[in-house]
Parts: C-alpha cells; structure tokens; sequence
C-alpha cells in the first residue's frame, strides 16, 4: 500500500491539514480532527477517482500540490523540527495510507 504525505499545521485557532500527493486540505479544531478528517477526504477521493474512466481517473490520482507549497511545508517542518521546543506541534507531518 502506498503511503501519502500529508501535513498539519495550527493557525491562531483552527487546525489545518493537506495531503501534498493529492492536493486536499481540511480543517478542524484539533490535530486528531484534520488527521482524520483529511484521511476520509482522501479516501472519499480516491473512491470518486475509481468510478471515472482514463484520462480522468489518473489526472486526480496524479493531482499534487505545487512544487513551492511542498518546498514552504518543507521549510515549516524543518523550523519545527529545529525550534520544537519553542513551536510544539505547530506543524507535524504524517503519513495516510492510499487505499489503492
């Protein structure tokens, strides 16, 4: 099964989480909210994707997101990593498995 990588960041007073390999983002009020709120939307996608005919099908289960939006989440999680005393859980990436 292949493995999607997915981040979540906190704002003043909301969480919000994107699946960088499907471009899909939620939000909720807790972390475990968007993880699993992100993780449904993925599924639900990729479910909506299933019943389409090609081309259709592989444009959005190929459909990422930008290539400076991975390079900002990149960026944001390496500050996290470094300042993780200062910033605890402001940004986490994870994982969420793809059902295909």
């Amino acid at each position: 099964m292949r493995s999607l990588q997915c981040v979540a960041y906190r704002t003043t007073d909301r969480w919000q989480a994107i699946c960088l390999d499907l471009d899909i983002a939620v939000q909720g009020d807790t972390l475990s909210d968007v993880q699993s709120s992100l993780r449904s939307a993925v599924e639900g996608h990729i479910e909506q994707a299933m019943t389409l005919d090609e081309p259709a099908r592989s444009c959005l289960m190929m459909r990422s997101v930008p290539w400076h939006v991975r390079a900002k989440f990149a960026i944001l999680l390496f500050l996290a990593t470094l300042f993780a005393k200062q910033r605890r859980e402001a940004v986490i990436g994870f994982p969420t498995e793809c059902p295909v």
